[in-house]
């Protein structure tokens, strides 16, 4: 396994940098493909609240506020002493189509693919097929390319899918996953509202940026800095018992947007290295040692970059903001200690035979991990075997 240093990570997609995002905003929000900002940095979209009928915003540094009505082009420039509010006038669901994802195929394996879906359907899976997964982009001189193929089966809906999952795993002793692809875009129009005056009606989605705000500042690493965005009533936890909601704040573009169920979807659209700062406050103690710290301000910028193209199709954002993804939990949550571990390894990735390493880790493994294809059902990782987490002299492989 080899560590490099990343100066600059380049998107095969790369559009206008000095032109806002606002121009392809539905194909930014359901779309793989990874923009640039104005400082030709990538930014990710990451899910922050979904299926919500309202989102209160404020910034307390003022905001400039872009969206279409009707098909054209608005932008209101709003003061610090403002509250904005978001709700649904009216919508349309996306159309979705569900399938069963049998196994995943290395990219590297394309030639067997053929053979693959043949085997699948000599079981009576006539619809077997397969669907091309990820991404690839440059990245400081190298190739991110962690594309691959699902091999899948369709159904017609998610009860037909959970169905099928059942036969797989009794008949054949097989765990599968069920995945959704996306048909068609939601629609939608938000009432736009501030300080409880009816500013606009936004087709889809509505740009929220604080004005004056350059990544490159550094009161933007500091919690102090009034260069964010606050989302009111943010949803953490769920399906958890400490299920519950906080105000939260947040650097770069907040995105508010019609999901896929037809409700509201927050979404915030920021640069990796931004994004990090979060992340790994939220899922490792500050008070660890500092190279721990590194150590996992690493594995998490890994994990972002294997993630990219792999999840979400169906929703209007690249990754999510909880422990599906990546626990996320914005500025707040930030510690001195790991932002300067995030820091210190500014760009560095892992990579294991030319591939970015996939870095699985979890807060607790009862003192051994386990092989990654017997834990997660994925093709086995040589970088990812079970191993004790103290080796003594009579510790056993």
């Amino acid at each position: 396994m080899i560590v490099i240093s990343l100066i600059l990570l380049v998107s095969g997609a790369v559009g206008e940098p000095e032109k806002p995002v606002i121009a392809s905003g539905m194909e930014l929000l359901f779309g793989d493909r990874i923009a640039l900002n104005q400082n030709l940095k990538p930014v990710i979209a990451i899910g922050i609240n979904d299926d919500i009928t309202k989102q209160d915003i404020h910034v307390p540094s003022g905001s400039v506020i872009d969206f279409f009505d009707r098909g054209v082009f608005k932008r209101t420039v709003v003061s610090s002493s403002s509250k904005l509010s978001l709700s649904i006038k009216r919508s349309t669901p996306a159309k979705l189509s569900h399938f069963v994802q049998v196994r995943e195929i290395p990219w590297s394996m394309s030639h067997t693919i053929h053979q693959q879906v043949e085997q699948l359907k000599k079981i009576k899976h006539s619809k077997a097929t397969t669907l091309w997964d990820g991404i690839i982009q440059g990245i400081g001189g190298h190739v991110l390319d962690n594309r691959s193929y699902k091999l899948i089966v369709p159904v017609d809906n998610r009860l037909a899918a959970k169905r099928l999952s059942e036969v797989f795993l009794k008949k054949h002793k097989q765990k599968t996953t069920i995945g959704m692809k996306l048909k068609d875009r939601p629609w939608g129009e938000i009432n736009i509202k501030l300080n409880g005056a009816p500013i606009g009606i936004a087709t889809s989605y509505v740009r929220i940026t604080p004005p004056n705000c350059k990544t490159e500042d550094k009161r933007a690493t500091q919690k102090s800095s009034t260069c964010f965005i606050e989302l009111k009533n943010v949803d953490y936890g769920k399906g958890y018992k400490w299920h519950d909601k906080e105000h939260r704040h947040y650097r770069g573009e907040i995105y508010v947007t019609i999901g896929k169920s037809g409700k509201l979807a927050t979404v915030n659209v920021t640069d990796i290295e931004s994004i990090l700062l979060g992340v790994v406050a939220s899922e490792i103690f500050a008070s660890a040692p500092n190279d721990a710290l590194k150590a996992q301000s690493i594995a998490a910028r890994n994990i972002l970059l294997a993630q990219l193209g792999k999840r979400h199709h169906a929703d209007p954002y690249h990754l999510c903001s909880s422990q599906h993804c990546q626990v996320y939990g914005g500025i707040k949550h930030e510690d001195p200690r790991t932002s300067k571990a995030v820091q210190q390894t500014r760009g560095e990735v892992m990579f294991y035979d030319n591939k970015v390493v996939n870095a699985f880790n979890s807060s607790t493994c009862g003192g051994s991990t386990e092989n990654n294809n017997a834990a997660w059902g994925t093709d086995k990782e040589e970088y990812l075997p079970a191993q004790l987490d103290l080796k003594t002299p009579n510790s056993h492989n």
